[in-house]
């Protein structure tokens, strides 16, 4: 089977990976355009004041795999980023993918190159498994500094360490996607991001989250709605706790 038609299969079979913000770009799904907004529940606020963001993100595949992509946001926060690299087949329910990117917004707000490498799976028509590596490094250095210090609860002040570094930061996600009667798909996505440079670690060197998402498939346009829940944030007192979005993706 050619590249093209291996892509378009696995494009029928595997669903887009999450848009989740300042994450990872769909690129399993090939060439497609997705608009969205989602309302966040951050920590510490009421369950009435959330911030609402809305984004756009696109991938262009060539025949040969290589494709380049965008994301865009705005609203509550400002965060783009831009990239490109080479998505394989080596089977038919085998797809994998590396690619490079530049990205603003990323760890505390700043700028970033990213690597990714991704793996995609068919175990049958219904269910396929998934699992994506990254690395993100900071373009230039940053600090913690005082905007940064908490005071706890207990009234114990929170000092950090001011020293410029630049972001390492690691990430790993792992999940799968199954499809529900040829006209809807499930997805869910379990993320593991962590800060190598400990001048950087806020109250956490680790961040935890999952999402999960249904879109509805039997349309050119395809619906979506997604929740996503952290359990663990680098910053214990301020982080998106919860978000709920929704939008639509076209293939083309």
């Amino acid at each position: 089977m050619n590249f093209k038609r291996s892509i378009l299969f696995l494009s029928t079979l595997i669903l887009p990976t999450f848009a989740f913000s300042h994450g990872n770009v769909d690129i399993s799904n090939g060439s497609h355009i997705e608009v969205y907004f989602a309302d966040e529940q951050h920590h510490g606020h009421s369950d009435n004041d959330t911030e609402r963001v809305y984004g756009i993100e696109g991938v262009w595949m060539h025949d040969s795999g290589v494709f380049v992509y965008g994301e865009a946001e705005t609203g509550a926060h400002e965060f783009y980023q831009l990239g490109g690299g080479k998505y394989f087949n080596p089977t038919d329910n085998i797809g994998w993918f590396a690619y490079g990117a530049y990205a603003q917004g990323g760890y505390l707000d700043s700028n970033e190159l990213r690597a990714r490498i991704g793996l995609d799976y068919q175990v049958n028509h219904e269910l396929s498994l998934k699992g994506r590596f990254g690395y993100d490094y900071g373009n230039s250095k940053i600090s913690l500094g005082g905007g940064h210090d908490h005071d706890h609860d207990h009234g114990v002040h929170h000092e950090h360490h001011h020293s410029s570094k630049r972001s390492q930061l690691g990430r790993m996600d792992l999940g799968f996607n199954y499809e529900l009667g040829h006209v809807a798909e499930f997805s869910y996505n379990y993320v593991v991001q962590k800060q190598l440079e400990s001048d950087l670690v806020l109250d956490n060197d680790t961040n935890l989250h999952y999402e999960a998402r249904l879109t509805y498939t039997d349309t050119k346009l395809q619906p979506y709605v997604e929740y996503r829940q952290t359990n663990k944030a680098f910053d214990a007192h301020h982080f998106e706790e919860k978000a709920v979005q929704f939008g639509v993706s076209f293939k083309y």
